[in-house]
């Protein structure tokens, strides 16, 4: 049984760690061609992007307990990742008292929120149903200015290895490793004028698609070949396959 297991169970292990190998590539392909399509125009600091009537701003301090009708809010734990919105319905409440006193954080579909403090980097890009809610103080609104720039394609920058590199370039060396507001309102954005950058936003979404298609097939394979292995420990050990002639 254990030299039947040593051979399949190292066959399986080779064909995962090459997928996983793949897997690697093609994220390492997706960085890459977002930098490429990013790279080249003139950059701006993010402030300079932002409607200044609704300036960038963190929000509640102390939302309290979870109350079951209330004003929703958003915090990093709350953000998907890649741009995504949070689902409405799944979002945290606070009492109207309580948000009452953030009137300045509130959030409009088409904001865009970024995740700061210690668990800083993720980026949503709001959608309509989301209009009224409020942030986290963990959580900062950038409400752009549609003549300058496509949310879209801020989305797009915000995500970027480039944006990430800076943001540990600017707070390396901190006793506490945080993203503040003032450090985001610094952060450099290439500014192309705006119909490319739409057709940059149509590019990458083409392209990311593909990319993120070939990465998921990928990894149903890996936990395909990982289920394979397990059943096949579990058949030999109970007695489901005779080994000795697989061995012989």
């Amino acid at each position: 049984i254990a030299s039947y297991l040593d051979r399949e169970t190292a066959r399986i292990d080779k064909l995962i760690a090459e997928q996983q190998r793949l897997v690697e590539l093609l994220r390492e392909r997706r960085e890459a061609t977002i930098s490429e399509a990013l790279s080249g125009p003139e950059a701006v600091r993010l402030r300079r992007l932002v409607d200044p009537g609704r300036p960038m701003t963190y929000g509640i301090l102390q939302c309290g307990e979870p109350v079951a009708d209330g004003v929703p809010y958003i915090g990093p734990s709350d953000m998907p990742g890649q741009g995504k919105s949070p689902p409405l319905n799944s979002l945290r409440r606070t009492t109207e008292e309580i948000a009452s006193v953030y009137k300045r954080s509130v959030l409009s579909g088409g904001d865009i929120v970024v995740s700061i403090g210690p668990a800083y980097g993720k980026v949503a890009l709001l959608e309509a149903d989301l209009a009224g809610a409020n942030l986290t103080q963990d959580t900062v609104r950038v409400a752009a200015l549609p003549d300058l720039v496509d949310s879209r394609y801020l989305v797009w920058v915000l995500l970027s290895r480039e944006v990430f590199r800076h943001w540990d370039d600017e707070i390396m060396g901190a006793t506490f490793r945080r993203l503040n507001l003032g450090t985001l309102a610094r952060t450099p954005i290439p500014l192309p004028p705006l119909d490319k950058q739409r057709r940059i936003v149509a590019y990458l979404g083409e392209q990311t698609a593909n990319i993120d298609t070939l990465i998921a097939e990928t990894e149903r394979f890996i936990a395909l070949s990982l289920e394979r292995r397990s059943s096949l420990i579990n058949a030999a050990v109970t007695g489901q396959v005779d080994v000795r002639s697989e061995v012989a």
